[in-house]
């Protein structure tokens, strides 16, 4: 329980620091709201498609493993 809790929150950090840095950078620059909005969604779907795309490779690796075990 305490693991997953630790989890939870460190992911939920990282999440807010990737939505907050586009904020930041418009104070800094001075750019268009609008587009810091889109930035921090792309940001947040962008992490989020790594993730999964890291785990599909990984099935995948242990799935050819575990055909090479039974075969032999």
């Amino acid at each position: 329980m305490r693991i997953v809790l630790r989890i939870t929150w460190a992911g939920a950090i990282f999440l807010g620091v990737i939505a907050i840095t586009p904020w930041i950078a418009n104070l800094i620059t001075n750019l268009e709201a609008s587009l810091t909005l889109i930035q921090s969604t792309s940001m947040i779907i962008m992490v989020g498609v790594a993730l999964d795309t890291m785990r599909q490779l990984e099935a995948q690796l242990m799935m050819r493993n575990y055909e090479g075990f039974v075969r032999s």
